[in-house]
């Protein structure tokens, strides 16, 4: 029996003795203001109980009381210097929560403990710490005011920020993100192809300018013209239907069957820049309704 109690005593002082006492507390991605990682600064490790209350603890559950907080330093955004925070598994009392407060070299608090860093605890083993080590880019802050999550690489559709910035001049269109995280860019998309020309079919030429570069139309009714005793309908264009010159193509139809005793041709006389006249071969065609377009060319 008391063979059994020797082996049962040295095997509860080595499982102490091997038992992990501090975590080492690693981070790259301090910010500061501005959104920059944090040039200089501290970071404040506070035992509190889970009221938010300070209080004393003992490591590794013995020892002296330790009633001062751990202090880090931070050097562009990282923890320089080692920084060793008691292991909250094996405190006494046991779990403490440490209150952490970021501060700058002016001692300015950069982040306060209630922006969810009021109950860390550095353990053997949880999602950001594990074999001694304690990575503190991989916490998510604790705010019951704020719903946070750990997000995935981002997608086309997904949560995140897409900037143009991130892309080159040439390829300045963001479309999406790639498997890699980098933005997918893509050049601007090409210019619409340019207005169509208007040509006369069969005609050959250079392309028409500015002012014959139009199509023009309309609807009117055939009437008798003056004195004449022909049916005809006088077109003029105004303001931007105008054209360089007489140089135009006149289509002219019927809305229906002529409305004269005879079946009269319709001829486009007298055409100018900005008109002709449409005129029926038959004198009693008075009340046709003719549909006419303009098609400009050089």
């Amino acid at each position: 029996m008391k063979r059994l109690l020797q082996i049962a005593l040295l095997t509860a002082l080595a499982g102490s003795a091997f038992s992990q006492s501090f975590m080492n507390i690693t981070a790259a991605n301090i910010y500061g203001a501005g959104g920059v990682l944090l040039p200089s600064g501290i970071l404040v490790w506070q035992a509190t109980d889970s009221g938010g209350n300070p209080v004393s603890y003992q490591v590794n559950g013995g020892g002296q009381q330790i009633t001062y907080p751990t202090v880090c330093p931070i050097v562009n955004g990282a923890i320089t210097g080692g920084c060793q925070v008691a292991n909250t598994s094996t405190t006494n009392p046991m779990n403490i929560c440490f209150a952490l407060t970021i501060k700058d070299s002016n001692n300015v608090v950069i982040s306060p403990a209630a922006n969810g860093n009021a109950c860390v605890q550095p353990q053997t083993s949880n999602y950001w710490c594990a074999n001694g080590a304690c990575n503190f880019d991989q916490y998510v802050p604790t705010n019951p005011s704020v719903i946070t999550a750990k997000l995935a690489t981002p997608q086309l559709y997904s949560l995140g920020g897409i900037y143009q910035s991130n892309c080159p001049a040439l390829t300045p269109v963001v479309t999406g993100w790639l498997s890699t995280g980098y933005p997918n860019c893509a050049p601007f998309p090409a210019p619409p192809p340019p207005a169509p020309t208007f040509f006369l079919l069969g005609q050959t030429g250079t392309a028409a300018t500015a002012c014959d570069n139009h199509v023009a139309s309309g609807v009117g009714q055939l009437q008798q013209y003056g004195s004449s005793p022909e049916a005809a309908y006088q077109v003029t264009f105004s303001n931007g239907a105008a054209y360089c010159d007489a140089n135009y193509a006149v289509e002219v139809t019927r809305k229906s069957a002529a409305a004269g005793f005879g079946n009269g041709f319709l001829n486009v006389v007298n055409q100018t820049a900005f008109g002709f006249l449409i005129v029926s071969s038959d004198t009693t065609e008075v009340t046709s309704t003719i549909f006419w377009t303009a098609a400009g060319y050089q």
